[in-house]
């Protein structure tokens, strides 16, 4: 399908907010995600999570970190130009009504952002508790709205490991919570940081059926 470019903003450090409005609707399940080709079908079509579908006007916003050619091609890009857009895709989606723990790492929050505000918006939910990291403040996406969400009876924690803070997510973060093992966990980040923080959740206990992971690596297409 084809989308045109609505709205461009800075949100933080190397990170912009870009609103493309697509020709025609999709069914969309928050924390899927889109892929984007550029007009001239040039090098690859790469896949951005949607942080929000409107319905009404047929708009998806994406939250899209600058790193590698692609980006800095995306980046370049004005308000109107279009783009092929494909999709959505991704079983990275909310499961049964249990209790929720979300755990996200650098750009990782957008898709679990999106079944944030999915809960939040109308689905409801049990419990929900927001773990979220970037190095410093000034690359946190998302953030005042988080902040917005911790306000109102959600619980949000947020770490800049890279500020001079001694404080870090740990292990101890999830095993100090009661009844931690009622919980689904969703992960999203750097590939390392999953890797470690899926192998800690299942030593404390946590089933490997009770916690599910997004992976950006795989979603580059040539």
């Amino acid at each position: 399908m084809n989308g045109k470019i609505v709205s461009i903003r800075e949100v933080a450090k190397d990170i912009r907010e870009f609103k493309i409005q697509l020709d025609q609707p999709i069914r969309f399940i928050a924390g899927q995600y889109m892929m984007l080709m550029f007009e001239d079908k040039s090098k690859f079509r790469k896949a951005y999570s949607v942080s929000t579908y409107n319905a009404m006007d047929k708009t998806i916003t994406l939250y899209i970190k600058l790193a590698g050619e692609f980006t800095h091609k995306l980046f370049s890009l004005k308000i109107l130009d279009n783009l092929f857009v494909y999709g959505p895709y991704g079983k990275f989606i909310l499961r049964q009504n249990r209790k929720l723990m979300f755990i996200a790492g650098g750009i990782g929050i957008v898709p679990l952002y999106s079944m944030i505000n999915s809960l939040v918006n109308g689905q409801g939910f049990n419990d929900l508790r927001v773990y979220y990291a970037c190095r410093y403040e000034n690359e946190m996406a998302l953030r005042s709205e988080l902040e917005y969400l911790n306000k109102n009876n959600i619980h949000v924690k947020l770490y800049f490991t890279r500020e001079g803070s001694k404080e870090r997510f740990k292990i101890e973060d999830v095993t100090s919570v009661k009844g931690f093992l009622d919980y689904d966990y969703f992960v999203c980040g750097p590939e390392v940081m999953m890797s470690e923080l899926v192998s800690e959740l299942k030593i404390i206990g946590v089933p490997e059926e009770h916690i599910y992971k997004e992976s950006f690596i795989m979603k580059s297409h040539s």
